[in-house]
Parts: C-alpha cells; sequence; structure tokens
C-alpha cells in the first residue's frame, strides 16, 4: 500500500509499506480513498513534534472503506449509501433518522433522529444497559 510518509525535516515522501493486519480486538483496517494534511503534520513538517520520527504515516484526516475488523463489537451509523460498506462489515449497524431506505434496509437498528445528541443517548444506552 501507499502511505505518505515523514523522511527528514522538511521532506515526506509517498512510499510502499506492508498492509497492515489485525492485531487487537479492537482494530480495524480502513482503506483509504481520501486524505488530507492536518495541522499537526504541518508540524512534523518543521520538526517541532520530537515523538515524530522519520518513517511515520501521516495524513490522518481521512475517509476511507473499512476492510477489516477485530473480534469485537463494532457499532457503526449511517445515513448515506457511502455507508454501506462499513455498516456490512459492522457487529451492529444502525441507521439514523435520515437514512436513505437502503441504509434503513441494511441496518440492524433504525433509531428515530440523526443529530449528535441522539447518537450520544444511543451510546450511552448501550454501553449501560439502560433503556
Amino acid at each position: 500500500m501507499k502511505a505518505y510518509t515523514y523522511i527528514e525535516k522538511g521532506r515526506f515522501e509517498l512510499l510502499d509499506k506492508p498492509k497492515p493486519e489485525i492485531l487487537d480486538p479492537k482494530d480495524a483496517i480502513v482503506r483509504v480513498t481520501l486524505s488530507s494534511i492536518c495541522s499537526s503534520d504541518l508540524h512534523i513538517k518543521h520538526g517541532s513534534v520530537p515523538r515524530a520520527v522519520p518513517g511515520i504515516t501521516v495524513g490522518h484526516e481521512m475517509v476511507g472503506v473499512v476492510e477489516e475488523v477485530g473480534a469485537e463489537r463494532v457499532v457503526v451509523f449511517g445515513d448515506n449509501v457511502n455507508d454501506l460498506p462499513m455498516m456490512q462489515e459492522a457487529t451492529h449497524a444502525v441507521a439514523v433518522g435520515n437514512a436513505i431506505e437502503q441504509v434503513r434496509q441494511a441496518a440492524d437498528e433504525v433509531i428515530g433522529c440523526n443529530t449528535d445528541d441522539c447518537v450520544a443517548e444511543w451510546i450511552l444506552r448501550d454501553i449501560t444497559g439502560t433503556q
């Protein structure tokens, strides 16, 4: 796979790196389809992040397709067709209130709203086991 890699102060390269592997039950492997640098990457470029050693991959602002997940429960929330691959890999897929019909049909559960508060409340109920 290609990875945007820090080489030395002021220099990055697109290098071939091995495909990652699932090492922990909470891991997920995401095939990146679009990425961008973040201001933290600019700090790395200028040499002001001591823990950034040559060889690290940068560009953590990204979107992609979930290719593989670990053994633990993975919950995803979706509303549009681009969420379907991620929902298929998840152990529990939740469609939010404004989800298109195709996503609603693919989901294990549909919640009635699509605000951040609604999703947070669902997560809290799931963690605490309350209704």
